[in-house]
């Protein structure tokens, strides 16, 4: 009778401690399946938006040493020369901002920069200059026998824009695997309430058996 009393009691609770451990693993399969996911998504972004950078600063870099040639060929041109298709050259940068300076380092030309800044902050120019000779060295216009004028640019919106968005889009992937985490980790919650509450009523009803046996041979 013991040994039947046993079998009984120690069957259910086995099979349900074995669900409880497939959930669990089940859980912990799709969090490392969510992981590598999201780190393959932030490491391919990563490399495909560097690549464009990349691209894009070659280009951008081809147009700043173009500009630089037309305005040490405008130094040089005769009165004779027609000079719409070089000042055409200069007009069509919308996007890079430049500044050229003299050899004492005096601005004596900028573009594609804000207006408004400007007008509210006399130093703004002097201020950008500094940060561009940081960022990198200048491109060097001989218009003439030993003299010289300097061209300096930084990186177009569009460039600076394109080499950050891998890490805005990584932090909105970050922000909904959190917001996943804490959907799981409720649903995980509440499934182990479901599962102690049908362990504790299957217990009831295991021991009710043998209780009542025991009462009424007692």
């Amino acid at each position: 009778m013991n040994r039947y009393l046993f079998q009984r009691s120690d069957q259910p609770l086995s099979s349900i401690s074995i669900h409880v451990i497939n959930i669990y693993e089940q859980k912990n399969t799709l969090k490392f399946i969510l992981l590598i996911m999201l780190l393959l998504i932030v490491f391919t972004s990563i490399l495909y938006t560097n690549y464009l950078a990349q691209k894009l600063a070659r280009v951008e870099r081809n147009r700043v040493e173009l500009i630089a040639d037309t305005y040490k060929r405008l130094n040089n041109a005769t009165g004779n020369e027609d000079l719409s298709f070089m000042f055409h050259i200069i007009e069509t940068n919308k996007t890079v901002p430049l500044i050229i300076t003299d050899e004492d380092g005096h601005i004596s030309w900028n573009k594609n920069f804000d207006s408004v800044k400007m007008a509210r902050d006399t130093n703004y120019l002097q201020k950008q200059l500094e940060i561009m000779k940081q960022d990198r060295p200048p491109i060097d216009i001989e218009y003439a026998p030993n003299k010289h004028q300097y061209i300096y640019y930084r990186d177009s919106y569009l460039l600076t824009q394109l080499r950050y968005f891998p890490y805005i889009q990584f932090a909105i992937i970050l922000f909904f695997l959190g917001l996943s985490y804490l959907i799981f980790s409720t649903a995980r919650r509440a499934e182990q309430n479901r599962v102690w509450a049908g362990m504790a009523k299957e217990t009831a009803h295991q021991l009710g058996t043998p209780i009542s046996a025991l009462s009424g041979w007692v």
